[in-house]
């Protein structure tokens, strides 16, 4: 971030920074979405449906971001943002996230902490072998879960087998899906 605030600094660019003055309050969160208290040049209270606490930042960011270009951020329309596959439901049973990193994973892991899962719940992970498995699998590990381990769709993609060894040794129970 030093790097950027130095560049903005030097070319006498503005730079907004979420946290400097630009927060953001979650005050509901359900697998509907989120009810949020932006702060920026004004505060504002918006319905957004996403799900996950990280994505406070980027709606905060992009409520500055109307500010500037003049557009009142409560006729914004929202409740049309869309993330596919960022915890995203599918048919009310499923939930589907791409994150690739033990960052990615972990947010997914504390939102599905916070939301909750229905009972009988199970992890179907694929994981590309250029990828941290134990940081990866650490954070969905302690949800205590059970998991199905698949070869990813890639010639990069780690076996099964390799990732559900990781996943035991994290104290996990699964099984390798059989194709």
């Amino acid at each position: 971030l030093e790097v950027v605030r130095t560049a903005a600094r030097s070319t006498r660019s503005p730079l907004e920074v979420y946290g400097d003055r630009l927060t953001a309050e979650v005050l509901d969160h359900s697998w509907e979405g989120m009810t949020l208290r932006v702060r920026a040049d004004r505060e504002y209270v918006l319905g957004v449906p996403l799900r996950g606490r990280h994505h406070a930042s980027n709606v905060t960011l992009a409520v500055r971001a109307l500010e500037i270009l003049g557009i009142c951020p409560q006729s914004a329309t929202f409740s049309g943002v869309r993330m596919p596959g960022r915890t995203e439901r599918v048919a009310q049973r499923y939930v589907l996230d791409v994150a690739h990193n033990p960052q990615g994973i972990q947010a997914l892991a504390d939102t599905l902490r916070e939301l909750g899962l229905p009972p009988g719940s199970c992890i179907l992970l694929g994981l590309l072998s250029d990828k941290d498995s134990e940081g990866s699998l650490g954070p969905l590990a302690v949800l205590g879960l059970p998991a199905v381990f698949v070869r990813a769709g890639s010639e990069r993609a780690r076996e099964p087998g390799e990732l559900l060894g990781t996943w035991t040794g994290l104290g996990g129970t699964g099984e390798v899906a059989v194709s």
